[in-house]
């Protein structure tokens, strides 16, 4: 029997503080931004009076608690925290289950109800409702909110969610293309910028060219956002992650000039079940426990706890407060990819007081299992590395005290989660994991890549980008985004997802030649008054220069 996935979680994931030197939380929120673009399971839900309500599995008066759906995590009797609340059962409810082909009987799938490309749907949405619903169907633009004259935009309201509990008509929640926006606030603001993002590009385009009409601008706003996305994604986040050794071994690093050849038509580039329900989540051990706010001197001004901003993304309608937390994200560290989670997501996830939270590291075992993903052992050897017959096989690639607590909780090295060991192993020279999530990440994004017909860098025609706009698109960062869609930050580092280095990492001023701004010269066209004008004086130069018979050419007779 396999043990508790809240025991797993208390031995191996305690809350020990471990800031990354190098790294900035940027990379954790951009991280998490970009998995909302490409993987969402729903969880099984009932239907009653026209809407989805929750299944309660550890609330035996509901008569719930043997629903099939239930998969409920056992909490051991000495549970450090949740014993002094006697709770002996945490809910957990399956993933809905995916119809198989021919409705025929076979092993449980799961569904991803977003589009699996990386195409910016956590902005723009993965259904034509979810794009009806945030586009402002004026100029190209997205939905957004006015604050005041001296602060951008903000996100539209939605006022039918019922995610944020203090939500009120003055303060509601958030509305994106993902439905998870308002999950905590840090994400709420990487949504506001790279909307603002769009808008931007969106009234440029219509400064370049005044007869676009509004499909034309919007369409073509989207598609540059999402380039960017890309873009960012294999130049500046994948390198660290990966390290770089692997991206130029996976030729994963964008193109220096020209198109790339990679498409391949056969690959699928739909998401694993392995990298969304385990590998992904190894972001889950970057978190830290607190938000900290920063001026634009860069200076610390102030914190707040992480169980504070689940579900309340209110601030982010003051103004100046997305400078805050944008401050914070490039200028706080990230924590170190370990086996060590703050408290704050394993006892205080989505709290709502005075009642407690929930353990999302007992949440991650609980849904491999959930999906039937193999064990470590499994995925070690379809990466590469030997089989462990024994515990101490495993000091291969783990620490000899991690290994020591994994014989603690599992009774067989064949038992081992995949969660709490990948996140466990000694990370490659270069990257930031482990040789079994490395490898799981790359393959992943290897097929996200060369799978993608729309890639940013293929030349397939009709969508393809000319060699200017490529290039244009090339030239921009992480960085540049920041300082073209905040409020008021003046100076950031060119690499944002790295701190301040002197003489490597130095911050820069926003306004300058050190950040290249997106150059969208490359997409103004000829207006159509124009084409004709040069139309018609080319045809007169020809009949100056080139006379035209009086009678027409034998061979048109």
């Amino acid at each position: 029997m396999l043990p508790s996935a809240r025991l797993i979680s208390t031995v191996i994931h305690p809350d020990v503080d471990r800031p990354h030197c190098h790294y900035t939380l940027l990379l954790m929120h951009f991280g998490q931004f970009m998995d909302h673009d490409i993987n969402h399971t729903p969880s099984t839900t009932l239907t009653g009076y026209g809407k989805a309500s929750n299944i309660q599995c550890c609330e035996i008066p509901h008569g719930l608690a043997g629903h099939p759906a239930c998969f409920p995590i056992e909490i051991p009797p000495s549970d450090p925290y949740y014993a002094k609340y006697y709770l002996k059962c945490m809910n957990f409810v399956r993933s809905e289950a995916a119809p198989r082909p021919g409705c025929t009987l076979g092993p449980r799938e799961q569904v991803n109800q977003l589009t699996s490309f990386l195409d910016g749907s956590q902005i723009y949405g993965s259904t034509y409702e979810d794009m009806k619903n945030i586009r402002l169907y004026q100029f190209g633009r997205l939905r957004t909110v006015f604050v005041d004259y001296c602060h951008k935009d903000v996100l539209p309201p939605d006022l039918e969610t019922a995610d944020c509990p203090d939500a009120n008509a003055t303060l509601p929640c958030f509305r994106a293309g993902d439905s998870r926006v308002n999950e905590n606030t840090g994400l709420a603001t990487l949504h506001t910028i790279f909307t603002r993002e769009h808008n931007r590009i969106a009234d440029e385009l219509y400064y370049l060219n005044p007869y676009w009409d509004d499909e034309r601008l919007f369409q073509e706003a989207r598609k540059i956002v999402g380039a960017l996305l890309q873009h960012i994604l294999y130049n500046e986040w994948l390198p660290l992650v990966l390290g770089k050794d692997v991206m130029y071994q996976n030729d994963l690093l964008p193109t220096p000039s020209g198109y790339y050849g990679g498409y391949d038509k056969n690959i699928n580039p739909t998401i694993a079940n392995v990298f969304a329900t385990a590998a992904l989540r190894f972001g889950h051990t970057l978190i830290p426990s607190w938000f900290r706010f920063f001026n634009k001197y860069h200076e610390y001004i102030g914190q707040k706890q992480l169980r504070d901003a689940f579900f309340k993304p209110y601030p982010l309608y003051q103004p100046g407060i997305i400078d805050m937390y944008l401050l914070g994200m490039i200028n706080d560290n990230v924590q170190k990819r370990d086996t060590f989670i703050s408290s704050e997501v394993t006892e205080h996830l989505f709290e709502a007081m005075p009642t407690h939270g929930v353990d999302l590291a007992a949440i991650n075992v609980q849904r491999g299992r959930d999906h039937g993903i193999p064990p470590y052992n499994a995925w070690r050897e379809f990466c590469g590395l030997p089989k462990a017959y024994a515990f101490d096989d495993l000091k291969d690639v783990m620490r000899a005290e991690i290994v020591e607590r994994f014989k603690t909780v599992y009774e067989h090295v064949e038992d081992i989660d995949l969660f709490p060991a990948g996140i466990a192993e000694e990370p490659l020279h270069d990257g930031l994991l482990g040789p079994t999530f490395t490898c799981i990440l790359t393959k992943q994004f290897v097929h996200l890549k060369r799978g993608d017909r729309f890639w940013y860098e293929n030349d397939v025609q009709p969508q393809a980008f000319t060699p200017d706009q490529l290039n244009a698109i090339r030239a921009t960062s992480i960085a540049r985004v920041i300082c073209d869609n905040s409020d008021d930050i003046d100076t950031i580092q060119p690499k944002a997802f790295l701190h301040v280095l002197p003489s490597v990492n130095e911050r820069v001023p926003c306004k300058g030649p050190f950040l290249p701004r997106l150059d969208l010269s490359a997409w103004k066209e000829i207006s159509r008054e124009t084409v004709e004008l040069k139309g018609a004086v080319h045809e007169a130069v020809q009949d100056a220069v080139y006379p035209k018979p009086v009678t027409e050419p034998a061979y048109r007779k």
